[in-house]
């Protein structure tokens, strides 16, 4: 079949209502000024987030294939999803209908092979469909909630609504039932028609409803099942925690696995992450205790981190992942077969049995484990600058690297003294993976975070899964899809993003900036990850070129109180004439702080474009608008 013969899908459809003044906008999780957008602007970008989470898709990755926009902001979709397909304005009375329509013979001409297609309208609210062929869903596992069999467009409703019938084959008694585009669900009878309401450029589809059987899920059960959150910011990430603990509550046959695959392959890696490793009993529990907390989240950054081999091991270490992973299983007998042609007993009979095997087998079972534990990390997606090591952990770091072949390494494993090797001290960038061993003492730069793979004192699997999570959460690209690979587990329906919504600033004119004061006192707030990225000094430089005093602080995940409480140590009795926020830095808390501070100067956000990166929302520069302290 042709793709001009191919029937569309509908694979996932989000509408809003028509509502009265000025919707808000989640200016945080796009990285748009509000003011820079109309209403109907506004919306489609968060129906057009909305419909691809329903569909299954992450929408930070939609970049990544040949996506289509179609609708009143077509420029703006591609613009802020990167969207490597066509981009179409569609602005007429009826958008949404006319919108799918040239979304839909679009998908036919092979000319994309997704479409997000709809828009705003002032009388029939908002509503967004997300397009693909019907054979490339089925391919690809994505949801069907109906297909279109036809489409017009005409000069009225009425022309449009005969020749969507003819296209189709019908007549208008064949048609079951007529329906809305936010009527779309997968038990829609028979023959559907939709229909513009009367006016200019009428629209009309023909749908045909597919039957979908339910099946239970087959994924099994993990003891260790890891749930990744993400958010903009931190009103985002509890309302998203909350989300899905009334998901999980209210769904008790839910899948765990399921829902931890759909969190990790389905859902955008935004900057604020926190993660909960467990069975169901403990993810419920973690969930509760985070909604109630203040939040100790991690914000993510663009890092490179090295994999660090400790060079020791407790006796019988590797049993449990040995028996749970099959790469690290291979992996492991692998090292083993090559150390029985050289000792006395076969490795793994030993060092799996005794609590106190001798000096050879345990560093021939140390370097095992290292080796193992890194090929499963590789496996799992962990692309590392380099391998590391210290002792036994040498050999296994230059073994990783391709500079010693197996042979060579065990040899020097068995040949090495049984006394730890002294390290030097090791500039290891801003994140070392410790195999194992986390108490062990090695020098790191001051600013090189440490992150163990293996702990002694917990069951190894929870402690390896536990130590994945924190490095997604640090905004290490990980393969979730590979974890999850033989679990069996589907992506299933879950709540989509909480939009946090502010109110939709007033754009100042060209000159407010140049007016604000260019001497007095300024206080430069910065995201901590972001104090040394080059625009902040710039922006500190250009203030104090003008003559101004700058001082600067570096904003943590702070609470309302714990920012007043800083803004206060920072500022002293200054009053400033003003304060810049850089991107990152949460304003909607820290316009609440500068109240309770009683700081009354003029507060500038430094919007930012986001552009996602290596698994990290990382964000630019857009521009600046302001606010002022409030109560």
């Amino acid at each position: 079949m042709s793709a001009r013969d191919e029937r569309i899908a509908i694979v996932s459809v989000a509408h809003r209502q028509p509502c009265a003044g000025q919707p808000g906008f989640d200016s945080a999780l796009f990285g748009i000024d509000a003011a820079d957008l109309d209403a109907a602007r506004r919306v489609s970008l968060e129906l057009a987030w909305e419909v691809l989470e329903r569909g299954g898709l992450d929408p930070a990755s939609a970049r990544e294939g040949r996506t289509g926009a179609y609708g009143c902001a077509g420029a703006e979709l591609a613009a802020a999803f990167r969207l490597a397909g066509p981009a179409i304005t569609v602005d007429t009375a009826h958008t949404p209908l006319v919108a799918v329509h040239v979304a839909a013979r679009a998908l036919r001409e092979d000319e994309c092979d997704l479409a997000v297609a709809g828009g705003a309208t002032a009388t029939d609210g908002a509503a967004m469909l997300l397009l693909e062929r019907l054979s490339d869903a089925r391919r690809h596992g994505h949801p069907v909630l109906a297909v279109i069999v036809a489409s017009a467009v005409g000069s009225t409703v009425e022309r449009a609504n005969d020749a969507v019938l003819r296209l189709a084959g019908l007549e208008p008694s064949e048609v079951d039932s007529l329906a809305g585009l936010h009527a779309l669900t997968p038990d829609l009878p028979g023959a559907v028609g939709v229909s513009s309401p009367p006016g200019a450029t009428g629209a009309s589809l023909v749908l045909e409803s597919v039957k979908t059987a339910v099946e239970p899920s087959t994924a099994v059960e993990l003891p260790d099942t890891p749930l990744l959150l993400s958010a903009a910011n931190r009103a985002g990430l509890r309302a998203q925690v909350l989300r899905l603990l009334d998901h999980l509550e209210a769904d008790e046959d839910a899948n765990l696995t399921d829902v931890a695959y759909s969190l990790a392959t389905s859902r955008a890696a935004l900057p604020l992450r926190i993660s909960v490793v467990g069975d169901r009993h403990e993810v419920l529990d973690g969930l509760t205790a985070i909604a109630a907390s203040e939040l100790d989240v991690t914000r993510a950054t663009q890092v490179s981190p090295t994999y660090f081999c400790t060079g020791e091991a407790p006796p019988a270490f590797g049993r449990e992942l040995h028996a749970e992973f099959p790469v690290f299983a291979e992996a492991f007998d692998e090292v083993c077969a090559e150390f029985d042609a050289l000792l006395d007993q076969p490795l793994q009979d030993v060092v799996f049995e005794s609590e106190d095997p001798e000096a050879d087998y345990e560093r021939a079972a140390t370097f095992a484990v290292e080796v193992a534990l890194h090929r499963l990390a590789e496996h799992w997606g962990l692309l590392v600058d380099r391998v590391e090591g210290r002792g036994v952990g040498e050999i296994s770091a230059a073994y990783c690297m391709g500079e010693l072949s197996l042979v060579q390494a065990c040899v020097r494993v068995l040949a090495a003294d049984s006394e730890i090797v002294p390290l030097s001290r090791l500039d290891l960038g801003p994140l070392a993976v410790l195999s194992t061993m986390p108490e062990i003492a090695f020098g790191t730069a001051p600013s090189t975070a440490r992150l163990a793979l293996l702990h002694p004192d917990e069951a190894e699997p929870r402690s390896l899964v536990t130590g994945f999570a924190q490095l997604h959460d640090r905004g290490v690209e990980l393969d979730w899809a590979e974890f999850f690979a033989d679990t069996g587990a589907r992506r299933v329906d879950l709540p989509t993003y909480p939009f946090q919504h502010v109110t939709v600033p007033s754009r100042p004119d060209g000159e407010l900036w140049r007016g604000t004061p260019e001497s007095g006192t300024w206080l430069v707030v910065t995201a901590a990850d972001c104090a040394d990225e080059p625009l902040t000094g710039a922006l500190r430089d250009a203030l104090a070129r003008d003559g101004a005093v700058v001082r600067s602080m570096e904003a943590g995940p702070w609470s309302r109180e714990q920012f007043a409480e800083h803004l206060r140590a920072a500022l002293g009795d200054e009053a400033p004439d003003g304060v810049l926020a850089m991107a990152g830095v949460e304003t909607d808390v820290l316009v609440l702080a500068m109240g309770d501070a009683e700081i009354d100067a003029r507060l500038w956000r430094l919007a930012p474009a986001l552009r996602v990166n290596s698994g990290a929302a990382r964000r630019g520069p857009r521009g600046a608008f302001c606010h002022r302290g409030r109560r």
